[in-house]
């Protein structure tokens, strides 16, 4: 599927709305969940998971294969 297809299909989120009224109805709706205050409130669940990534890797990290990240 090309990228641009979502534009085309409708089906893409807000990302590709090309309608500026129903775009800026969305937004508005969802600027709440991105505001400063919203955003902090997520910091406890964030470094909870970055954490357990970072241990995770360093058990993976450890092992004589050690860790395999293609590029």
């Amino acid at each position: 599927m090309d990228i641009h297809d979502f534009a085309r299909d409708g089906d893409g989120g807000l990302i590709w709305e090309q309608d500026p009224v129903k775009h800026r109805k969305v937004t508005k709706q969802m600027a709440p969940a991105f505001s400063a205050r919203a955003t902090r409130s997520k910091d406890p669940i964030l470094h909870k998971y970055v954490d357990l990534f970072v241990e995770k890797m360093k058990e993976v990290g450890e092992k004589p294969g050690g860790v395999s990240l293609p590029t």
